[in-house]
């Protein structure tokens, strides 16, 4: 079996976790337009997922092991930076729909880029440096356009904060793949990450939509069908997603895997955005940006070319 080969089944579990994560989107999209917050959102995908994912750790590792990290420092920052990602995920989704925030979302590699450099101390090269202008310069066209583009009874002030929620979420992003590279040569488990995650969500997530569902002058939700599958769609896709994701990058780099979902993701979202939730597709030239921003994304992950050096001329006697 060739390389190629070996890497075919990884690349489509990749891309199938992408797809479960933007049905866990359009989940949140469901469950808040049924009337739940962003936060009641958030801390229900945080404790039934954290019931998921200590019930896939019993049933694949029967053991409680994965429980624990071997830098708990590290995780539960990692943890906090995609808790706040998801956050900002979620209220984008809900205030200026759900291709749109896909295609702004996909600016995190560039300011993962601006972080490692600032932050991590990870020096940027040329094509690095190019795509971090393209992403950004495109990002800031394509909400121009949006903007421009806006019928006349639009909110504007709740259009600027699902794009700086985005915004949030991309540099969220940006710092926990730093982060992630820290961590994986601690915890090699995909299961740990997982379950850390839910744990951080659920500690500190948790108690504020309890606190908002008691004290909230406004009335709850009311229980229905469609209410009811959208917030239990949010937990299950999301697990199933990044556990499928996890074992995808067990045995091909992420890095490979990345361009993946920039490619295969925007499409499948702005197909359920238009059919599902009756948002418009985009115009050409928002189109455009989008592509951009998708191949600048994918251009940070394209594999360097290597110079073959010079063979030595054949001795001759």
């Amino acid at each position: 079996m060739t390389k190629t080969e070996n890497q075919l089944v990884p690349k489509a579990l990749w891309i199938f976790g992408s797809y479960l994560l933007t049905f866990m989107q359009a989940g949140a999209k469901v469950a808040g337009r049924s009337g739940y917050t962003v936060i009641q959102i958030m801390a229900a995908r945080a404790v039934i997922g954290l019931i998921l994912s200590a019930a896939l750790i019993l049933a694949l590792r029967r053991s409680f092991r994965p429980f624990v990290s071997n830098n708990q420092r590290l995780q539960t920052k990692r943890s906090a930076a995609m808790a706040l990602a998801i956050v900002g995920l979620f209220a984008g989704n809900a205030l200026i729909g759900l291709g749109i925030t896909t295609a702004l979302g996909y600016s995190w590699p560039a300011f993962s880029l601006i972080i490692g450099w600032l932050g991590f101390g990870e020096k940027p090269d040329f094509r690095s440096g190019i795509s971090v202008g393209l992403t950004l310069v495109s990002v800031l066209v394509l909400v121009d356009l949006r903007i421009e583009n806006a019928p006349a009874t639009t909110d504007f002030g709740l259009m600027w904060l699902g794009i700086l929620s985005v915004v949030g979420y991309s540099i969220s992003n940006g710092y926990q793949a730093n982060v992630a590279k820290q961590i994986i040569s601690f915890d090699k488990d995909v299961l740990t990450g997982l379950v850390h995650l839910m744990i951080v969500g659920a500690v500190f997530i948790g108690p504020v939509a309890v606190g908002i569902a008691m004290f909230s002058p406004s009335p709850q939700p009311a229980i229905t069908v469609t209410s009811t599958l959208g917030i239990l769609a949010v937990p299950v896709f999301g697990v199933l997603g990044q556990f499928v994701c996890g074992l995808a990058s067990v045995t091909v780099p992420a890095k490979k895997l990345t361009p993946l979902t920039s490619i295969f993701q925007l499409p499948f979202a702005l197909l359920i955005g238009h059919f599902g939730f009756g948002e418009p597709f985009p115009r050409f030239a928002e189109f455009i940006c989008m592509l951009v921003i998708v191949a600048s994304s994918v251009l940070n992950y394209l594999p360097m070319p290597t110079k073959t050096p010079p063979s030595d001329p054949p001795v001759t006697t």
